[in-house]
């Protein structure tokens, strides 16, 4: 086949794609699958196609970040060497809009899965303002971030709760009840974490 034959890219995008199924290909194997992929066209497609990869994986995800800006980058260009095709009103901003939705989104999920709270935050709400809260995935991505917040929150909260129980046991314990409380009707864990602070009250 020539090198740039459709038949080229569906190869790759096979065996992306087995080896995002397969759980112990080594990195070495993806690394250069992503590697081929990219140096025979390297559009956003291949960029994306390379994260979510990496991501699902859960490996090379400083690459992966450095992927995102780079498949940002790439949609950014093509846009604007294809701008003159572009027929409609707004439908440049429109392309650049989702290209930017698409690569924030992934660099916000990237940052989610290396703890990175803070800067997942800024990016994931950075996504869903390009795409106008339109996104699914964007949605699950902010879903996902939103639970592993309250999470942290319950944890310190528990962190409080039982230290002060050895030191004014009584009082500390049932404003932090009142707190539980509050936090109930939000979040089903919360209810648990409220039965443990009954016990430490008796």
């Amino acid at each position: 086949s020539r090198p740039d034959s459709p038949r080229i890219y569906d190869a790759y995008a096979r065996l992306l794609s087995g080896l995002q199924g397969w759980a112990d290909s080594p990195v070495a194997d993806i690394d250069a699958a992503i590697d081929g992929r990219l140096a025979l066209r390297p559009d956003p497609l291949a960029y994306s196609t390379a994260i979510n990869l990496l991501t699902t994986r859960g490996v090379r995800l400083d690459r992966a970040r450095e992927l995102a800006l780079a498949g940002l980058a790439a949609g950014e260009r093509f846009i604007t060497e294809n701008e003159p095709s572009y027929k409609l009103d707004g439908k440049v901003q429109a392309s650049r809009d989702r290209n930017r939705a698409q690569f924030t989104d992934l660099l916000g999920w990237t940052a989610f899965l290396q703890g990175d709270l803070a800067t997942a935050g800024q990016r994931l709400d950075e996504a869903a303002r390009y795409s106008s809260g339109n996104d699914f995935l964007n949605q699950f991505h902010r879903g996902q971030l939103a639970r592993r917040l309250a999470e942290v929150d319950l944890d310190r909260l528990g962190q409080h709760a039982v230290a002060a129980v050895g030191v004014e046991r009584a009082d500390v314990v049932q404003r932090a009840l009142v707190e539980h409380d509050r936090r109930a009707r939000r979040c089903g864990r919360c209810r648990a974490f409220g039965r443990r602070l009954v016990v430490l009250a008796m």
